[in-house]
Formats: C-alpha cells, sequence, structure tokens
C-alpha cells in the first residue's frame, strides 16, 4: 500500500493516491475512525472523482476550508502546509488529498458536525516534521494549550469558540509515534517526531478543530418525563474525542455546560438540571456510562448527593 501510494503523481490522473490515502486512514487506530461521517458534499467540482490535477485553481479550491458549527459563524482555516502544494488527487468517493509537494500530503476532512480534520500523510523519512495550519479567530480570543494536550479558546462570556482535539500520529503498523502541538497566536504546528524511530511509512498525524460538543439539541427526544420538559444534547463525535482527551471533564464541565445553558435558559435557572448535566459529565464522560445522548429531566429533584454516579448512574 506504501509503495503504490509513494508512485502515484498527478501526472498519471488516476486518482490512485487519493484511494490509498484512503485505505490508509481507514486502518488507523483511533478512538473514532478517520473516516466516520466524513462529508464529501463540499468536494471541488474541478477534479473529478477517480483522477488528479496540478490545476492551481482546483489546489485552491480544495485548500478553502473552514469549520464551524454546524454551517454557522465558520471560521477559515489556511492549510500552511499545503502552500506549496503541487497536485490534488479525488478518491472515488470524493475524499481530496492534496500532493504538498515535499513527500507528504494534506488530507482536509469535513464532517457532518462541522468539526474539521486535517490529516497530514507522511510518506518518507525525509518528509517535514512540522505541519501548520492557521486558524481565522475572533479579536481578543487566544488559544491555549491544557496539559492534556487540547487546545482551547474562549469568548469573553466563556463560551467555547474553538477546540483542538489532543495531537496523534501512527505509522503504517499502527504504531503511535511521538507528536504534539506548538502554538504561536492563531497558527497551530503539529510536530511529528518520526526520527525518533524505526517506523513503517506513511505515518499519519492529525489535528482535529471542532466548535460544538453537542449536536442535535433537542426538547422531549422521546416524549416529556413526568409530564415535564426533557433537555438533550447528542454528543458530536468531536465532542466524544475531546470528552475521552485527559482534560475531558474540565472540558464537558465547562464549554459543554455552556452550550446547555446558552440553548435553554431551564438549564442555567435550574439547580436539578445543572447537577444532572454534571453528573453525566462524571458518569464516563463522554461515552463511557453516560451515553452519547445526554437526557435532562426537568421533574427530578435537587440531589446534593448528585456526584455519586456509582450509588444512581445519573437517574434519582
Amino acid at each position: 500500500m506504501a509503495a503504490s501510494l509513494l508512485s502515484a503523481t498527478a501526472a498519471n490522473a488516476t486518482g490512485s493516491k487519493a484511494d490509498d490515502v484512503v485505505s490508509i486512514l481507514e486502518s488507523v487506530p483511533t478512538e473514532i475512525p478517520v473516516m466516520q461521517d466524513v462529508s464529501t458534499e463540499e468536494a471541488t467540482d474541478l477534479v473529478a472523482p477517480g483522477s488528479a490535477s496540478s490545476d492551481a485553481a482546483a489546489i485552491e479550491d480544495v485548500s478553502d476550508v473552514s469549520v464551524s458549527a454546524l454551517g454557522e459563524n465558520p471560521l477559515s482555516v489556511q492549510l500552511l502546509a499545503a502552500q506549496d502544494a503541487v497536485a490534488v488527487s479525488v478518491s472515488q468517493d470524493g475524499v481530496e488529498v492534496i500532493d504538498n509537494g515535499d513527500n507528504s500530503s494534506t488530507v482536509p476532512l469535513d464532517r457532518a458536525d462541522g468539526s474539521l480534520q486535517v490529516v497530514f500523510v507522511i510518506e518518507t523519512p525525509d518528509a517535514p516534521s512540522n505541519y501548520a495550519i492557521a486558524v481565522e479567530l475572533p479579536e481578543g480570543v487566544v488559544l491555549t494549550q491544557d496539559e492534556g494536550g487540547a487546545l482551547l479558546a474562549t469568548g469573553a462570556n466563556g463560551q467555547l469558540v474553538l477546540g483542538v482535539a489532543p495531537a496523534w500520529a501512527f505509522d503504517a503498523a499502527g504504531t503511535a509515534v511521538p507528536t504534539h502541538y506548538l502554538v504561536e497566536g492563531s497558527e497551530i504546528t503539529q510536530v511529528v517526531d518520526h526520527a525518533s524511530g524505526d517506523y513503517q511509512y506513511p505515518i499519519s498525524a492529525d489535528p482535529w478543530l471542532g466548535q460544538r460538543l453537542f449536536s442535535p439539541m433537542t426538547v422531549n427526544r422521546n416524549g416529556t418525563y413526568a409530564g415535564q420538559n426533557v433537555y438533550s444534547g447528542r454528543l458530536t463525535l468531536w465532542g466524544v474525542t475531546m470528552g475521552l482527551s485527559l482534560q475531558g471533564l474540565t472540558i464537558m464541565s465547562t464549554a459543554g455546560l455552556e452550550e446547555f445553558t446558552s440553548q435553554w435558559a431551564a438549564v442555567n435557572n435550574s439547580a436539578s438540571l445543572r447537577q444532572q448535566y454534571l453528573c453525566h459529565a462524571i458518569w464516563g464522560r463522554a461515552i463511557i456510562g453516560a451515553g452519547f445522548h445526554w437526557d435532562l429531566e426537568l421533574s427530578r429533584p435537587a440531589n446534593a448527593n448528585y456526584g455519586n454516579v456509582l450509588a444512581h448512574k445519573c437517574n434519582w
């Protein structure tokens, strides 16, 4: 597979490089499958699926990416690692792969929840170790890195403006490769230390950017409970990843709670609803115990013992 990836070029115009990259990404051993819920609706119409092009307009089109909260208020993302790209190829199912021109590729993956996963595919030992992107952040918003490696940017009101899941990198055999982020202003560089060991190429690495931890957010998705409203949020895939990070409890208890309270005043005004939410955040954070759907029932009384999750599993 690696050999076919490296031999594919824009000149042969077969699109095989993109198809091989998709095959590689489908086997990366991450918590959330890399190709799950990837949308190809915005794929360039300048390059047909199964083909490739070195046309500058096609490369620019594919490089025009953003992260959003379900299409609202998108933040532009510059693919700095691909600024000297030489070609773009499109897989048979519409996934776009940018040839960076330095024995590496950039694969921007748009997801249905508005998040953006930018995968870098390092093809040979002499490919770069640093891969950068830049995000157009609102004035006054600063990216900070927590001790677990995730990046967070919040507004003056505490609302999450942007988050980046902790970095990962794996070689072709599924072995983890040392990696971390460097942040300078709104520029994010993923450093992949692939010279530190005897790794099998290609190596895949990514920053995964998102804004919404929950979507959709609904009232009474399965009807009322004891005659009163039930407020529900379903974790996005990006939200699951953030929740499973080392600082997941903090992220879900702050930014996640802010999503609920900004959606419904009732959550902000009810001690019970806030306690139920925090209980879910403690009870497994993402999918362990709490499930994908977090349901808060208005009819439940307040419970000072809400943190004792093993006793009531957030249903008291």
